[in-house]
């Protein structure tokens, strides 16, 4: 038994001294120990690539007013802009119980219009929306330009004035019109359509919802017929609606990429960054800084959030960007910000390594992420912008150096 346990005793011991001979004898046999241990050192690094931004577009059109799911009331000086409603027909009648009587619509107790208020600036109070009819309500479509409706917003087309409760963030309101106010023009086929512009003590911005979101406006008909017993509710959702302004989004300019606003516009950047960082180094954080060329636009007191995706193939406008949410990065934009923007998008330079540049584009589109929900806009220097182009701050770790430690 004791030399049973001498022996336990002696085992690590052992192995703790041929372990320590072992990595102190030198071979020259393949697998020799000491040459492939790592060193000691990791080199964590850190560094700015500019110049990586090759060339650069931006484009605009992504969501038109007609297509996005908000309409954008302004009074802003120098930035107005009016919803332009066209709502279904009103029946004239019903059927009844037997499916077989009609029941002609006399008379018509009240009118509701029901719109959804999407977001608006809270710091401005004793808002309004202004309701005018439209006296060509079939006018109203994709051709309808600010200008055209601008001879509506007139006294003697004024239905009535919404208040907003001061309170009210974003839901629904609904208000009795007066009565009579949107009789149906049998002329249009009882169409009815409307403007709606916002008034406040202070310019603003108001978005209400549009019929391509939930919440869309709704004129709401309390109709009576000929006997008066007999009553019917009636409502009519938007056959078109949309949002005209006055002036509208800048074009694409040389000197600045823009990203946002309605209609959306989206930036396409192509870097050339060295092979070396891509393919030999582990990236550990890779982040893009933009340089605003004017304060972050949208309603005031807001945000929103700006989108970096990797793409799949380059077709400029068309480019297809990749679906895959752990490719996707963001950051969060203040309206009225002019601070430099910084993305992290180092999960995108991790997909480009060992890819060659014609299997995958070493491209990334800029975007904001609820495109035709927002008026977020952001403006940015080009990679011909000087020190004010795109680069790039890369923390990364460099190839492991193997030999004695």
């Amino acid at each position: 038994m004791a030399r049973t346990s001498a022996w336990r005793s002696a085992v690590p011991a052992l192995l703790a001294g041929l372990l320590a001979a072992g990595c102190r004898e030198t071979t020259v046999a393949p697998g020799d120990c000491p040459t492939l241990c790592p060193s000691a050192e990791v080199d964590v690094l850190d560094t700015t690539l500019t110049g990586i931004v090759a060339s650069d577009s931006s484009y605009r059109g992504f969501v038109s007013a007609p297509e996005a799911a908000i309409n954008r009331l302004s009074n802003l000086p120098g930035d107005l802009s009016a919803a332009v409603v066209q709502f279904f027909p009103r029946p004239d009648h019903w059927f009844g119980t037997s499916l077989v009587d009609t029941i002609r619509l006399n008379s018509v107790d009240s009118v509701t219009l029901t719109v959804r208020v999407a977001q608006r600036d809270t710091s401005v109070d004793s808002l309004r929306i202004l309701v005018y009819r439209a006296p060509r309500p079939r006018t109203i479509d994709t051709l309808t330009t600010y200008d055209s409706v601008a001879a509506w917003i007139h006294d003697s087309l004024l239905v009535d004035s919404i208040p907003i409760p001061d309170s009210l963030q974003a839901g629904a309101i609904t208000w009795r019109l007066p009565d009579g106010a949107f009789t149906p023009d049998t002329v249009d086929s009882n169409i009815v359509g409307a403007v709606l512009v916002v008034r406040s003590p202070t310019p603003t911005v108001v978005n209400i919802t549009a019929s391509d979101f939930i919440g869309q406006p709704q004129l709401t008909w309390y109709a009576r017929a000929a006997d008066t017993t007999q009553t019917r509710v009636f409502t009519s959702d938007p056959s078109y609606d949309s949002f005209v302004q006055s002036p509208e989004p800048p074009a694409m300019l040389a000197d600045r990429l823009f990203v946002g606003n309605i209609p959306a516009a989206r930036a396409l950047l192509r870097f050339t960054i060295p092979r070396y960082f891509i393919d030999s180094t582990t990236i550990v954080r890779a982040v893009l800084v933009l340089s605003p060329m004017a304060p972050a636009g949208g309603i005031p007191s807001t945000d929103f959030l700006l989108e970096a995706r990797g793409i799949v193939r380059d077709y400029g406008a068309k480019s297809f960007f990749t679906p895959d949410g752990s490719l996707i990065s963001g950051v969060r934009v203040t309206v009225g910000d002019t601070a430099q923007v910084e993305i992290g998008i180092t999960n995108i330079l991790r997909t480009w390594r060992g890819i060659p540049p014609d299997s995958l584009p070493r491209s990334v589109i800029l975007r904001v992420a609820d495109e035709g929900r927002t008026l977020g806009e952001l403006s940015f220097a080009p990679s011909s912008g000087g020190a004010r182009a795109p680069f790039l701050r890369l923390t990364y770790i460099k190839p492991y150096v193997f030999g004695v430690p």
